[in-house]
């Protein structure tokens, strides 16, 4: 992982939303591997598009879920909103 001084150059889609205090603690603490638990509405999936941004964004981006959701097109309205627009 990149340190989080390095992290800067890969954040260079603009977010629309800003994290939760929760959220940003949850964020500092999450490393690769790690699980990221929370009820319905704590905002797992902004902290997570947030994690990805921040750590992987040179990597494809795989979101696998309910067809529900899929269908519903929620991961690609948050990505973008976050600032993650590519995927797949």
């Amino acid at each position: 992982m990149l340190p989080l001084s390095q992290t800067i150059l890969l954040r260079d889609m603009e977010s629309s939303i800003t994290l939760r205090p929760e959220q940003e603690a949850a964020l500092e603490k999450l490393h690769s591997g790690a699980l990221l638990l929370g009820g319905t509405g704590s905002g797992k999936t902004y902290t997570s598009l947030s994690f990805y941004k921040r750590q992987y964004l040179y990597l494809d981006l795989y979101i696998i879920t309910t067809a529900r959701k899929r269908d519903d097109g929620d991961w690609q309205r948050e990505g973008n909103d976050i600032g993650v627009q590519k995927m797949v």
